[in-house]
């Protein structure tokens, strides 16, 4: 018996159904994957600089310089008496990006501190860049906040850095015998691959010698010792010029 019209269309219908479903779900999951990974930046990289450089100054409990607070997102999304600190998707507009740049002699943070690494400078960056993601939907609690300042939170926090890291054992990448066959230049290596780097070239004596020479002793090589080396083609010669670099009492001055 031959299907009648309707039969068809139901059978398209359940077709388009199915389809739009899985679009939806599919979706879905790619939105909750963003959202996962742009929660874990923020926690990972945002949060824990924001509440040991920031807080202190820029809170919502006691102490808000500039009438700016960097304790939950509303308030860091209204700024303080200079503006905007964060306007997300736009890096160069944000004031906070400005301030930890020392874009400026008198917009400068963290206060009284050091400038922050590139590493996090970029990281803030990368961060308003796509949207500034911020999960915190209130201002902290004065117990929430009291804990996340304290020394055993800051404690905690440190001990994440490389640092303090126990010791492991690493397998010595394979070498490829065009520039150094040396274990920790094979670690270089690698790394210089990742990022497609390629090493310089080998420095010729001259250079050498004159590099040496001034990492040693802060001073260039005499063109005495300049001639000398260069005369002297055995292959102790540059070891015999590090141990009289060494033994100079212009070493280390």
């Amino acid at each position: 018996m031959k299907p009648t019209y309707a039969g068809l269309a139901c059978r398209s219908f359940n077709f388009a159904s199915v389809a739009m479903l899985l679009f939806a779900t599919l979706a879905a999951t790619a939105v909750q994957a963003a959202d996962d990974e742009a929660r874990e930046f923020f926690e990972k990289r945002i949060r824990p600089v924001l509440v040991e450089r920031c807080y202190e100054c820029h809170n919502s409990r006691d102490t808000a310089e500039g009438n700016l607070a960097l304790d939950h997102r509303a308030a860091m999304l209204a700024g303080g008496d200079s503006g905007e600190a964060v306007v997300p998707g736009k890096p160069a507009e944000s004031l906070l990006v400005q301030a930890i740049r020392h874009q400026t002699s008198d917009l400068r943070m963290p206060k009284g501190g050091p400038k922050l690494s590139p590493e996090v400078i970029a990281d803030f960056v990368q961060w308003v860049a796509a949207g500034a993601y911020d999960p915190r939907d209130k201002p902290p609690s004065a117990a929430e906040l009291d804990a996340a300042l304290s020394w055993e939170a800051v404690r905690e926090r440190r001990k994440q850095w490389w640092s303090f890291q126990p010791l492991t054992n690493h397998a010595v990448p394979a070498g490829n015998g065009a520039w150094s066959e040396h274990p920790i230049d094979r670690f270089l290596a690698e790394s210089w691959k990742s990022a497609a780097v390629q090493p310089a070239e080998p420095a010729d004596r001259r250079t050498l010698l004159r590099r040496a020479t001034f990492a040693l002793t802060g001073l260039p090589p005499t063109p005495d010792e300049t001639e000398q080396f260069l005369q002297d083609d055995s292959p102790q010669a540059y070891e015999r010029v590090l141990d009289r670099l060494l033994a100079s009492p212009r070493f280390g001055e």
